[in-house]
């Protein structure tokens, strides 16, 4: 144990990752909050309804609760309203008190839909795969015994369950992989272990076990702060009542206390992540370069989640879709709803895939770990000299600075795959723009716009008329919305001037109809900017080079300005090759034109005037992105600089250009945490108030400043 209890001591002696720790627990900390603070009432006066409901006698709550929601429903029709938020306060706490009778209804269509399958031509053949579900679903239900009613609040269990929660718990925990398993690579200590009989297998072994601590630490940490602040915010309610009174989870076919369930929850999400850091360390200790090491296993995730959130319920290829990781790290799916998987046409619980699924990348991921580890070692013991000297003549010969360094990264780094990739990912996007299958509302609204389009003139009004006209005779509702939409425009361009424009397009590129348009473009960005740069600024370092280069001028003046050039150019190579295949597939598939019209004619455009036109506008846009490129690449300069290291310059920048985006896609309201990255993003910084762009750049330069004068010399 004295062993296992040294490996964890690596990863807490790492200041970056004790410092990225504390972030990551801070963010989720504000998720938790902003999730629930963000609805239409707060936990204050959630708690202080259930309170009220709570005083009444058991056989009386639900009846209090419909009398007083039936009240607030005539309050507002006498008021001529339509939502509060005590409407809709009580609206979802008598949908907590029916959680009861939502299980029965549940049942009872699952009866239903049995009978109908079973006595559907369709679905004749008794050997069918959704006969032989519907049958067995039906079945483990019948057999199931009713919940007890218990009545208590739902949304502090609900809350528990955070899906970005288990993104920040997966990516310390990756980190803590890193830590063990590529930094003594980093550091050759690899070398002198495997000349020890301990520091062969035995050491892994000791690494596993090290996992396992970081993994129920991490989870502690992590879900431990989602129970308590649901606990302090909403309230758990009793834990012996059944965790079908949760309204979330009320379809469940085991009758699991809360208290159980909080506890099988908990041990569940220990494992799924033990099983990821598993499988992290196999792309640790299989592959060669740190470059392939972080996309190998980045790529795995990304499939897994596109399979995930890609392949519908009902496809055939939907036990792709539930049998991966990202499913299952959300274990209430698997364990409490009563789902059937088709292999090879046999229904199968869910829950017993779930189960062998982890078993087998349990057993799998350490049986590769040990393979990838003895080959490393056994590597190492046969590189000879003679390999060396033939490594020594083939990179020989020529002297021109920026060419090595621009080798050094694209060929000895491995590089050039990730940039071919990216350009070619990048031509595949712009192949596939086409005409998109416009909606029929989105159709009015488009042809009534380009007949309005120009100025405001005398004649519009009677324009305005006409089309008003063409809608009711169509006899739809969404033509009359669309001419609603239009009139609003009237009103707008008559008190602020400006010019009628089919504004969908633009709307897409300044980041008004695609909410995380601008996040998915800066977190590709960035995330191959950072990959690279990291990479060509800790090269050196790493390879103990840093000190040889500084005794020539040329090493220690001109290579770190070499390198700094080729990452900033690089960085706006990137941005060209991201943003452009955007930005045409866009004006492509909506047919943007207008550009020389004033940027007023659109709403969300409106404090730039008549003195920019909507051009400008893009103009300007993508020029402040692409400048911001290069002072990004100063930051992480900055950090390699300091850290030496490829994994910790990657994590602890990714923290900010990797973490942030990913959050900002999940909830466009946590774009507040995209602060500094608002210039890379562009609209946000644009958009927002004058006097945050000023504030912005000052302190953009400040850190910039900061950064390039904080030592004596740059590159130590």
């Amino acid at each position: 144990m004295k062993a296992v209890f040294a490996e964890i001591g690596k990863v807490c002696r790492s200041r970056l990752f004790l410092s990225m720790l504390v972030c990551l627990l801070g963010i989720n900390l504000y998720c938790l909050w902003d999730t629930a603070s963000s609805g239409a009432y707060s936990p204050a006066e959630y708690r202080r309804a259930w309170d009220e409901i709570m005083a009444q006698p058991a056989g009386e709550r639900l009846s209090f609760g419909e009398e007083k929601q039936a009240a607030i429903r005539e309050e507002l029709r006498e008021a001529g309203l339509y939502v509060t938020r005590e409407s809709e306060l009580y609206k979802d706490v008598v949908a907590e008190l029916t959680a009861e009778n939502s299980y029965k209804d549940f049942v009872t269509d699952l009866g239903r839909k049995k009978d109908l399958i079973t006595g559907s031509v369709l679905f004749r053949e008794e050997d069918s795969f959704s006969t032989r579900s519907a049958k067995k679903a039906y079945g483990e239900y019948e057999k199931a015994e009713p919940p007890v009613i218990a009545e208590a609040p739902s949304k502090g269990v609900e809350l528990i369950n955070l899906t970005v929660t288990d993104l920040l718990a997966a990516c310390a925990g990756i980190f803590a992989c890193v830590v063990l398993f590529v930094r003594e690579r980093e550091q050759d200590m690899v070398r002198l272990q495997w000349t020890l009989k301990q520091g062969r297998l035995q050491h892994l072994w000791y690494k596993f076990g090290a996992l396992f601590f970081c993994a129920a630490g991490l989870a502690l940490l992590f879900y431990g702060s989602n129970y308590l602040f649901a606990s302090f915010s909403y309230g758990l309610g009793p834990l012996n009542r059944d965790i079908r009174m949760v309204e979330a989870y009320a379809h469940s076919v085991k009758g699991y206390s809360v208290g159980a369930w909080l506890g099988l929850n908990f041990g569940l999400k220990i494992l799924v992540l033990y099983v990821m850091l598993l499988l992290c360390s196999v792309c640790c200790t299989l592959l060669k370069g740190m470059v392939s090491v972080v996309l190998s296993f980045a790529g795995l995730l990304l499939v897994e989640f596109l399979l995930y959130s890609g392949i519908a319920a009902t496809s055939v290829y939907s036990p792709l879709r539930y049998v991966n990781l990202i499913a299952l790290f959300q274990n209430q799916e698997w364990l409490l709803q009563y789902k059937h998987i088709n292999v090879f046409g046999q229904p199968v619980n869910y829950s017993v895939c779930a189960v062998v699924l982890l078993v087998v990348l349990l057993f799998g991921a350490v049986v590769g770990s040990c393979f990838g580890y003895r080959g490393y070692g056994k590597r190492l013991e046969h590189r000879s000299g003679g390999h060396l000297r033939r490594e020594k003549k083939r990179r020989s010969g020529g002297t021109n600075l920026m060419r090595w360094e621009l080798w050094k990264a694209l060929i000895m780094q491995r590089l050039f795959p990730m940039v071919l990739g990216l350009l070619l990912l990048q031509i595949l996007i712009y192949m596939r723009a086409g005409i998109p299958g416009i909606s029929f509302d989105e159709y009015y609204y488009k042809a009534y716009m380009t007949r309005m389009e120009g100025p405001v003139t005398d004649k519009t009004p009677e324009l305005l008329n006409e089309i008003y006209m063409d809608a009711l005779e169509t006899k739809s509702s969404l033509a009359l919305d669309a001419y609603e939409r239009v009139a609003e425009r009237y009103e707008y361009l008559k008190e602020h001037g400006g010019y009628f424009v089919y504004d969908t397009g633009f709307g897409v590129l300044t980041g008004e109809v695609v909410k995380d348009k601008d996040a998915l473009l800066t977190l590709k960005l960035m995330l191959v900017v950072l990959l690279f740069s990291a990479s060509v600024f800790s090269y050196d370092p790493q390879r103990r080079m840093a000190g040889l280069l500084h005794s020539t001028v040329k090493g220690e003046r001109q290579v770190p300005a070499r390198k700094y050039l080729l990452c900033a150019v690089f960085s706006v190579l990137v941005g060209v090759a991201v943003y452009l295949p955007d930005f045409l597939q866009v004006t492509k598939q909506y047919e943007v034109h207008g550009y020389s019209y004033p940027a007023v004619s659109l709403p969300w455009l409106m404090q730039y005037g008549e003195g920019v036109s909507v051009g400008g506008y893009l103009v300007l846009l993508y020029t402040v992105r692409l400048l911001l490129c290069p002072v990004a690449v100063v930051f992480i300069m900055a950090v390699a600089e300091r850290l030496k290291s490829f994994v910790y310059t990657f994590f602890a920048c990714g923290a900010v250009v990797v973490c942030i985006p990913l959050l900002t896609m999940l909830n466009p309201s946590w774009t507040v945490l995209a602060y500094p990255l608002h210039g890379i993003y562009g609209n946000p910084l644009l958009q927002g108030a004058w006097l945050e762009i000023p504030v912005y750049f000052v302190l953009v330069t400040v850190g910039a400043v900061l950064t390039l004068r904080g030592r004596r010399r740059l590159w130590n």
